[in-house]
């Protein structure tokens, strides 16, 4: 659990710390980032997105990553809905070339 009540936050920004958290942890971990948000709240992930060849050879010769599980676009924004979040920006999200991404989404 979050240490703080809910709705004290505007935002609640995760940057490259999912693929650290094991994926069964995730899911409830969205849901208390929700909770600590205020009506209207966005929350920011950002990722390593596993799509991209030079990305997966950082991760794999990093001994910080080595036993990180990365976590494609499309999971986290399934998870990020599941959490209960309303809106998701698409901005770009077909188009995965990047050595990371981005999801935003409000409560």
């Amino acid at each position: 659990m979050i240490p703080f009540e809910t709705g004290t936050f505007d935002v609640a920004f995760a940057a490259c710390v999912f693929h650290h958290i094991d994926a069964e942890q995730q899911a409830g971990l969205l849901r208390e980032l929700r909770r600590v948000l205020r009506t209207g709240g966005a929350l920011i992930v950002f990722e390593h997105n596993p799509l991209n060849p030079l990305t997966l050879h950082a991760v794999n010769t990093c001994p910080f990553d080595e036993s990180a599980t990365l976590v494609p676009a499309a999971t986290m924004m399934r998870r990020i809905r599941s959490a209960g979040f309303a809106r998701l920006e698409r901005f770009l999200a077909w188009c995965p070339l990047g050595a990371q991404y981005s999801v935003f989404a409000t409560k």
